[in-house]
């Protein structure tokens, strides 16, 4: 596997958060892991990036050629492009981050695939 990490600054105390962010991060790294071992390139990246306002934590991954994913479904319980049984960590993630309004998830894909979680700092 051939992985990075950036980290721009030191990451402050997260406070009660704290908990659900490193839930949602092993979320999104299990997935990450997951499809880029099935890739040809077999290669994650993770950053983290501080500002005044915000901390953001991308995770960007590989995927096997030909992979189709439906973003506009991506987070709907027991949707999964990966078979059957399956579904249930996006849908955790989006249902977690509903619950805080500093809490904001995207996801990009076109040839990889890639996640912004985003906490605001202003209302922590």
């Amino acid at each position: 596997m051939k992985t990075s990490l950036e980290v721009t600054e030191r990451i402050p105390d997260l406070g009660k958060i704290n908990i659900i962010v490193t839930r949602i991060l092993g979320i999104l790294m299990d997935n990450a892991i997951e499809a880029a071992i099935k890739s040809e390139d077999h290669r994650i990246s993770v950053a983290v990036i501080s500002t005044d306002s915000n901390i953001r934590f991308l995770i960007k991954n590989s995927v096997a050629k030909g992979t189709k994913i439906n973003i506009n479904r991506i987070f709907e319980e027991e949707y999964s492009n990966k078979g059957s049984e399956r579904g249930l960590g996006l849908s955790t993630v989006k249902d977690l981050t509903s619950h805080y309004d500093n809490l904001l998830i995207s996801v990009t894909f076109t040839d990889t695939f890639t996640v912004i979680l985003t906490l605001e700092k202003a209302n922590q």
